[in-house]
């Protein structure tokens, strides 16, 4: 934990400033309580701050029902000692699901009324979902993979979709899993 601490605040200082988690990362949620020491003395002002949720025991069971996710908002902000994040994302949401998409959405609307986040987001599958998410949702954010050996995010136009909708892209896997 300390080498991961020194770690997000050298990158810090060295001009990162976007951190993005998931309560489900690592075990008891270890990612955000570890992110939350780092930001702690001055440091959280300095970062745009991300987190995931509905998902449970990693993404094999999910739930975006109001109440789960202000709970889960909850137990992330306490980890991640903080009053507020930048951008909570859905994870993983069924986005073909219309009625569970709206609900989630005027969920976090009401989060965001309350100041506990300042924007909405997903985090979808695909680069097909990422594009109907942008084309069809009224999230402010789509996290999507895209790097040098997974070009679907291009071919299927989704850059051009996200820019003329005012859509922001935030790209996962840059790297391709360690591949790159």
């Amino acid at each position: 934990d300390e080498v991961s601490i020194d770690a997000v605040r050298f990158a810090i200082e060295s001009g990162i400033t976007f951190f993005d988690t998931s309560d489900i990362y690592g075990p008891d949620s270890r990612s955000e309580r570890v992110l939350g020491l780092a930001l702690k003395n001055g440091y959280r002002k300095r970062v745009v701050l991300a987190t995931k949720g509905g998902g449970i025991e990693g993404l094999v069971h999910t739930d975006y029902t109001g109440g789960h996710l202000r709970e889960a908002l909850e137990a992330s902000l306490k980890r991640l000692g903080t009053d507020s994040v930048d951008l909570y994302q859905l994870h993983n949401p069924r986005i073909d699901d219309a009625d569970l998409c709206r609900r989630a959405f005027e969920t976090l609307e009401a989060l965001r009324a309350e100041g506990k986040i300042r924007a909405i987001g997903l985090s979808v599958k695909s680069p097909a979902e990422a594009l109907f998410a942008v084309q069809n949702l009224p999230f402010s954010t789509v996290q999507v993979n895209f790097n040098l050996m997974d070009q679907r995010a291009r071919a299927l136009g989704l850059f051009e979709a996200a820019q003329s909708k005012e859509v922001g892209l935030i790209i996962r896997t840059p790297l391709c899993f360690g591949f790159l």
